[in-house]
């Protein structure tokens, strides 16, 4: 299962990313350039970090492709 998790260095989306990655799924994380918390992710072979703002998160599909599941946790900064 492919899930997409913006807002992912935040304390809920790192939470639910480590949950997901711990069920075996593959899992994007959308965050921002100008993160400073991106030590709240695991290192793991299913994650992948994608550097992306909120008002690009369209351009992000090619990079994605399809997922089953889309959180949305993101705050505009």
């Amino acid at each position: 299962m492919r899930i997409v998790i913006t807002g992912a260095t935040g304390f809920i989306g790192s939470h639910l990313a480590r949950l997901f990655l711990e069920k075996g799924c593959q899992v994007f994380a959308l965050v921002r350039r100008s993160s400073k918390n991106r030590s709240a992710l695991p290192e793991h072979e299913n994650l992948k970090i994608i550097e992306c703002d909120l008002e690009r998160v369209p351009d992000c599909v090619p990079s994605i492709g399809q997922a089953e599941g889309f959180f949305h946790l993101a705050g505009q900064a």
